[in-house]
Protein backbone atom coordinates (compact mmCIF):
# COMPACT_ATOMS: atom_id res chain seq x y z
CA UNK A 1 0.00 0.00 0.00
CA UNK A 2 0.82 3.46 -0.51
CA UNK A 3 2.00 5.41 2.53
CA UNK A 4 -0.98 8.22 1.81
CA UNK A 5 -3.50 5.15 1.75
CA UNK A 6 -1.89 3.61 4.61
CA UNK A 7 -2.48 7.34 6.40
CA UNK A 8 -5.79 7.64 4.81
CA UNK A 9 -6.95 4.30 6.77
CA UNK A 10 -5.00 5.40 9.66
CA UNK A 11 -6.96 8.16 9.62
CA UNK A 12 -10.45 6.65 9.72
CA UNK A 13 -9.11 4.17 12.33
CA UNK A 14 -8.57 6.58 15.02
CA UNK A 15 -12.21 8.64 14.06
CA UNK A 16 -14.11 5.30 13.62
CA UNK A 17 -16.42 4.67 17.08
CA UNK A 18 -17.39 1.05 15.16
CA UNK A 19 -16.77 -1.63 13.32
CA UNK A 20 -19.45 -4.36 11.25
CA UNK A 21 -17.75 -7.62 11.42
CA UNK A 22 -19.31 -10.36 9.21
CA UNK A 23 -18.33 -13.98 9.40
CA UNK A 24 -19.44 -16.81 8.04
CA UNK A 25 -18.81 -20.50 8.33
CA UNK A 26 -20.72 -23.36 6.26
CA UNK A 27 -22.80 -20.69 4.14
CA UNK A 28 -24.41 -19.62 7.67
CA UNK A 29 -23.20 -15.95 7.51
CA UNK A 30 -23.72 -13.45 10.33
CA UNK A 31 -22.87 -9.87 11.08
CA UNK A 32 -22.56 -7.30 13.96
CA UNK A 33 -21.78 -3.92 14.54
CA UNK A 34 -19.37 -3.63 17.44
CA UNK A 35 -17.51 -1.13 19.80
CA UNK A 36 -13.49 -1.44 18.80
CA UNK A 37 -10.45 -0.72 20.36
CA UNK A 38 -6.64 -0.85 18.60
CA UNK A 39 -3.24 -2.17 19.60
CA UNK A 40 -0.82 -1.38 17.19
CA UNK A 41 -2.33 -2.84 13.82
CA UNK A 42 -4.29 -5.33 15.77
CA UNK A 43 -8.43 -4.99 16.59
CA UNK A 44 -9.91 -5.60 19.50
CA UNK A 45 -13.47 -6.42 20.13
CA UNK A 46 -15.39 -8.13 23.10
CA UNK A 47 -17.64 -10.57 22.81
CA UNK A 48 -19.77 -13.58 24.56
CA UNK A 49 -18.69 -17.07 24.69
CA UNK A 50 -20.71 -18.92 23.19
CA UNK A 51 -21.55 -16.78 20.59
CA UNK A 52 -22.27 -17.43 16.44
CA UNK A 53 -19.68 -14.51 16.24
CA UNK A 54 -17.26 -16.39 18.33
CA UNK A 55 -17.75 -19.99 17.44
CA UNK A 56 -17.60 -18.59 13.53
CA UNK A 57 -14.32 -16.61 14.34
CA UNK A 58 -13.05 -19.70 15.75
CA UNK A 59 -13.60 -22.01 13.08
CA UNK A 60 -13.07 -19.51 10.08
CA UNK A 61 -10.77 -16.56 11.71
CA UNK A 62 -10.84 -14.17 8.21
CA UNK A 63 -13.18 -11.91 9.39
CA UNK A 64 -14.46 -8.73 6.78
CA UNK A 65 -14.89 -5.68 8.82
CA UNK A 66 -15.90 -2.04 7.93
CA UNK A 67 -15.68 1.40 10.14
CA UNK A 68 -18.28 3.60 10.78
CA UNK A 69 -18.09 7.22 12.42
CA UNK A 70 -21.23 9.84 12.75
CA UNK A 71 -19.08 12.43 10.03
CA UNK A 72 -16.87 9.92 8.31
CA UNK A 73 -17.41 7.82 4.93
CA UNK A 74 -17.65 4.09 5.81
CA UNK A 75 -14.67 2.17 4.23
CA UNK A 76 -14.38 -1.89 4.37
CA UNK A 77 -10.99 -3.44 4.89
CA UNK A 78 -10.69 -7.16 4.02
Amino acid sequence: MSDLLDKKIEDVLNEADRMFIATSVGGNSSGASVFFNRDGDDLIFFTFNPTRKAEQIRINPRVPVSYTHLTLPTILLV
